[in-house]
């Protein structure tokens, strides 16, 4: 890795040329895959996690960084999730895009949408009037058959070509990962003037997790995100006052 990184600055250009035509190559096939859209496979994920190595995520607009972003935000509102490997391949894209955002302080409504449907699939239950977010088709994939305790281990990468079924170990790691984004989504975003209507859906959803089935550690950081929902974005809403009119054209 050391070497590829200082090829990569000593011929900057070359470097960035190469990494776009790769980029377009398959963004190009996941567009115009036949059929319903299929999560990228272990190579891609491994390549997306080298350009945010190789190349700058703070800045707002990047020649290699930006049409990578725009690539896994594609992936994650067309694609569906419903199995292990996609599941996990989704969730490892949330994290990076997530590492990226973190960094150049954009928003990506692509990715909230995905984290709103991952809580979706964890419920049992749900009114009939609420409905999931495309590309999400509902589902109870992450509900877990019964609660546990003790330490929630990380995604394995290798999760990504398991032929394994989901099962509660798996379900709750996907869950615990997907809070720890969320969470650091709402501290992130928690100063949009939008941000109450922005993560709305999410906390609906959130209040149909059933507790009593899901691990100790997730029903902690589940109700550490509506703790952080209500006191940092919806008391700044009460507390926002009347759009004033500016004294001079902006």
């Amino acid at each position: 890795m050391p070497f590829v990184f200082e090829l990569t600055a000593m011929f900057q250009a070359h470097a960035a040329k190469c990494i776009q035509e790769v980029i377009k190559e398959k963004f190009d096939h996941f567009t115009n895959a036949s059929g319903r859209k299929q999560m990228p496979g272990l190579d891609t994920l491994i390549f997306l996690r080298l350009v945010f190595l190789l190349f700058p995520a703070s800045d707002y607009r990047h020649p290699v960084v930006t049409p990578t972003l725009t690539f896994m935000l594609s992936v994650l509102s067309k694609a569906r999730p419903t199995d292990r490997p996609s599941f996990a391949c989704g969730l490892f894209l949330a994290s990076l895009l997530t590492e990226s955002l973190h960094l150049s302080k954009r928003f990506a409504p692509e990715l909230i949408n995905f984290l709103t449907s991952i809580f979706y699939v964890a419920c049992d239950k749900l009114p009939s009037d609420m409905y999931p977010l495309p590309p999400c088709k509902g589902g109870n994939f992450l509900v877990p058959t019964k609660p546990s305790s003790g330490q929630i281990n990380k995604l394995k990468l290798s999760d990504v070509t398991s032929v394994k079924s989901m099962d509660d170990t798996f379900k709750t790691q996907c869950l615990n990962s997907a809070c720890v984004i969320t969470l650091k989504l709402v501290n992130l975003n928690a100063n949009l003037v939008s941000a109450s209507e922005i993560f709305e859906p999410l906390a609906k959803v959130l209040k149909h997790v059933n507790h009593e089935k899901i691990h100790e550690g997730v029903s902690e950081k589940i109700r550490e995100i509506e703790s952080v929902y209500t006191t940092k974005i919806e008391s700044a809403k009460k507390e926002g006052g009347a759009v004033i009119r500016p004294a001079k054209p902006v």
